[in-house]
């Protein structure tokens, strides 16, 4: 797909000879703009009389006006030549740009034995939009969920699972996992012989005790069915489930191998990298009784991404939590020969807070997802009976409707902030929201719908809200590529609510079905160019497109 916006830019910048990057776009004085402090220096005048030179001499096809204020050649744009050549080429696939290279991505982060709470939404919501805006750009992408389905928390679900729960499995597994999860943890603290008991049983889980290993995976499989119902339900894809028990051997095999060969060092007995130098500690790769512990998984994990899959880079999508965690990691795989870190890149999400505070999952007070997603249907649904009580496939919409106001929701931040989640603020078809871009999106399907063109010609196109929302429209695919670089899915939200806003404002303030002909002509165009360019991009954030609400 041309971008368009782009080509004048990166022409405008080649006519000054600069580059494009130093093409501003103001919010007055001009679509376009170019400072000249930058070629003050290379040609020793004034900034100011450099800008009128510019001015005087820059004459380009799609440009109306050219004209200096202080320092600053602002160009205006011709809408009339440039709306038409814009319209013309916005189809289904708008917004897409060509590229290259497969990126492995370490995403969902679901783990069995544990509640698949709000805050993995998150996770979940940035993971499977950042997919989708690689793939927009031209990438190919390998998603995996490198899940805990071993270590001391299972050891301690399992133990509090035989001791207390008469084998139980419950319809509403989600919620009992988590319950066992916090009830196992709390009791880990509380009775020394408890922790004792799920050391030894982690131990011979580890080792692959018959008996245990086959009511674990068990368990295990029943929490993975319900993890890829949810997967589905949320529309979010992964390529492979790899879990850590998987990862366990040959991680250990790694380590043991680069120990023998010097490249580790024993500390108190376990076996590590020293990275002080590096103002990362001492990094443990295997523990003093020999178990494996997260980074050991990692380090196997590596090796098994890189023997299935050829790819050129990795993302890590993990909570801020991690952080330190995450630069002790890459730096271990730079130093030691497996991957560089120029080529890894951890994606870092803040926390989802209620409005009564943190969650955590050893301590139960989350909300899971299928709590969450209840709540949303039910009030999504109470408002279509209030508003549109004939609507029909009512209880697919209010689905929808709260899928929609989840992910913006999660999306409309940026990466490294918190979130406290308001399900109402989420859902308000008036505000800042998800069901706000849907709601937008169906008032002009609407009109479409009612009436089509092939022949137009945007010189009718002459009101302030047909041109802010023309020229909002010609900036999509420029976001799309400045998100993906900065790995930012907010940008798109952004965007789509401010184009939402100014198709609003066009629609409150512009006559399109019962306008005279060639202007009605033109503004079909535009709203069709619109409904293209919103449906693409709730796409990107995973935001259901509804035709009727």
């Amino acid at each position: 797909m041309t971008n368009i916006w782009n080509s004048l830019k990166q022409e405008i910048a080649s006519v000054l000879d600069v580059d494009a990057s130093e093409i501003e776009e103001p919010e007055k004085y001009g679509d376009l703009a170019f400072p000249c402090f930058i070629l003050s220096k290379k040609l020793k005048k004034n900034p100011n009389d450099i800008a009128k030179d510019i001015a005087s001499k820059v004459k380009l096809d799609m440009l109306s006006k050219v004209d200096a204020i202080g320092p600053y050649v602002n160009f205006y744009v011709d809408w009339s030549k440039f709306g038409h050549k814009l319209l013309d080429v916005i189809d289904d696939d708008y917004g897409s740009t060509k590229g290259s290279g497969i990126v492995m991505m370490d995403v969902f982060q679901a783990n069995p034995f544990k509640s698949f709470h709000i805050g993995h939404i998150k996770n979940a919501a940035t993971g499977e939009a950042l997919r989708r805006m690689l793939e927009k750009t031209g990438k190919k992408t390998i998603t995996v969920n490198f899940n805990g389905d071993i270590g001391i928390h299972v050891a301690r679900w399992l133990l509090y699972y035989n001791k207390f729960c008469n084998n139980e499995i419950p319809e509403d597994f989600t919620r009992f996992s988590g319950e066992v999860y916090a009830k196992s943890a709390q009791m880990a603290k509380e009775d020394l012989e408890f922790e004792k008991e799920a050391q030894e049983l982690n131990r011979k889980l580890e080792s692959g005790d018959e008996m245990l290993t086959k009511k674990w995976k068990k368990l295990r499989d029943i929490c993975y069915k319900d993890i890829d119902r949810i997967k589905n339900e949320l529309c979010v894809k992964v390529d492979a489930m790899i879990p850590e028990s998987e990862c366990v051997e040959p991680g250990k095999k790694i380590v043991k191998d680069l120990f023998e060969k010097g490249n580790l060092v024993e500390s108190e007995g376990a076996i590590g990298i020293d990275m002080e130098k590096n103002g990362l500690g001492f990094f443990i790769l295997l523990k003093t009784d020999g178990t494996a512990i997260y980074a050991t998984k990692d380090i196997g994990l590596l090796k098994i991404k890189q023997d299935r899959y050829k790819f050129d880079r990795m993302i890590y999508v993990v909570g801020s939590e991690q952080n330190f965690y995450f630069k002790q990691l890459f730096n271990a795989f730079d130093i030691l020969g497996l991957y560089s870190k120029e080529k890894i890149k951890h994606v870092s999400h803040g926390i989802v807070t209620l409005k009564e505070g943190k969650m955590a999952s050893r301590l139960g007070n989350v909300i899971t997802y299928d709590e969450l997603i209840k709540i949303m249907n039910k009030k999504a649904l109470d408002d279509i009976e209030a508003k549109n009580p004939q609507l029909e496939n009512k209880k697919d919409t209010a689905r929808k409707i709260a899928l929609g106001a989840i992910m913006f929701q999660m999306l409309d931040t940026e990466n490294n902030k918190s979130i406290k989640f308001d399900w109402d603020d989420a859902l308000d078809t008036q505000g800042r929201s998800g069901p706000y871009l849907q709601y937008s999106y169906v008032r002009a399907l609407n009109i479409i719908k009612q009436e089509k063109t092939e022949e137009y010609d945007t010189s009718f196109l002459k009101e302030d809200a047909e041109m802010e929302l023309l020229k909002k429209i010609a900036k999509f695919p420029e976001v799309i590529i400045n998100a993906t670089s900065n790995y930012s899915p907010n940008v798109i939200a952004n965007y789509l609510f401010e184009l939402s806003q100014n198709f609003n404002s066009f629609y409150q303030s512009i006559q399109v079905l019962k306008a005279e002909e060639n202007s009605k002509k033109a503004r079909l165009k535009l709203v069709e160019a619109f409904c293209k360019t919103m449906k693409s991009g709730m796409h990107l954030l995973n935001i259901p497109v509804i035709e009727k609400m």
